[in-house]
């Protein structure tokens, strides 16, 4: 079973596979990004072939695949002939759009949402978490979290939580907003650089006290990671779609790090998100443990 996830929102991206990985219930996940990794084909078929003697079902999650491959006669070849392979569910994990493909038996659909639909996809979230917000209050909402999806569904928990089933107004708004978390975790990282791992969790426990959600810091300390791996490996700025302010401010701080570290952080960083949604693992022990760990 061959699942596709397209469009370049990680926030509706991870909500898929969130959904994904609940319906499958898999015994074991394994992860490959093509875009930081050198990835053969042959090594993830072989991967894929590998035979759990107790037939446990198995979740592969590949990025970038399509991308770094093209999706010509020998990609539909190859994704056929492991297509049926019994108790593997394959889920390639594209930013850029794929034609469409009998070979993939579902297709999510994760681009950036446009005003309208951000604003019913808003309104629509606040309802389904059990709130009400006025329609000023939801402009300012907008406003503040742009298009980071991320940014946005942080701030709808901690009103929601604040307003305990009353509507949400501007002023809640105002009151609650945090400012922008980039810089602080760019401070968080400088730290795990100079190894000083507990001034790092200093920094991100003052953003746990203010309402932020693990789930939430886990994603953008995953994001900033993949931009130090994408500025150490020498890659074209444009390209990868990284503002050029913050592809140097990461070139800089990669340079406390080498090639293989970060890639086995960033890989870490993925399990570690994996285990508190499979359960196996409490949030604020995998947090802990994680930044130690690096």
């Amino acid at each position: 079973m061959i699942i596709l996830l397209q469009g370049k929102d990680t926030y509706l991206q991870k909500r898929a596979l969130n959904q994904i990985i609940s319906d499958s219930r898999p015994a074991k996940v394994v992860f490959f990004d093509f875009g930081i990794e050198k990835i053969t084909l042959d090594l993830l078929r072989e991967e894929i072939r590998q035979k759990s003697i107790f037939k446990e079902k198995k979740l592969l999650i590949v990025i970038g695949l399509l991308e770094q491959i093209g999706f010509g006669k020998e990609t539909t070849s190859f994704l056929s002939s492991l297509s049926n392979i019994d108790e593997t569910v394959i889920v390639l994990v594209e930013n850029k759009a794929v034609p469409k493909h009998q070979l993939f038996s579902q297709v999510y659909k994760t681009e950036p949402l446009k005003l309208n639909s951000l604003k019913k996809w808003i309104a629509d979230e606040i309802q389904s978490r059990g709130g009400e917000i006025e329609e000023r209050a939801l402009q300012i909402l907008i406003y503040a979290g742009g298009e980071n999806l991320w940014a946005i569904s942080n701030e709808i928990d901690k009103l929601i939580a604040y307003k305990k089933g009353e509507k949400i107004l501007i002023d809640d708004v105002n009151l609650l907003i945090s400012p922008k978390i980039e810089d602080n975790i760019f401070q968080a990282i400088d730290f795990i650089g100079q190894r000083d791992k507990k001034n790092a969790l200093k920094m991100l426990y003052i953003h746990l006290k203010k309402g932020d959600s693990i789930s939430y810091l886990l994603a953008m300390i995953g994001f900033h990671f993949r931009t130090l791996i994408l500025a150490k490996s020498g890659a074209d700025p444009q390209k990868s779609g990284i503002h050029p302010f913050v592809f140097r401010k990461a070139l800089n701080q990669a340079r406390f790090f080498s090639q293989e570290e970060l890639n086995n952080i960033y890989r870490q960083i993925i399990l570690s998100d994996i285990k508190i949604k499979t359960g196996q693992i409490e949030e604020r022990i995998a947090l802990d443990l994680l930044i130690f760990g690096m």
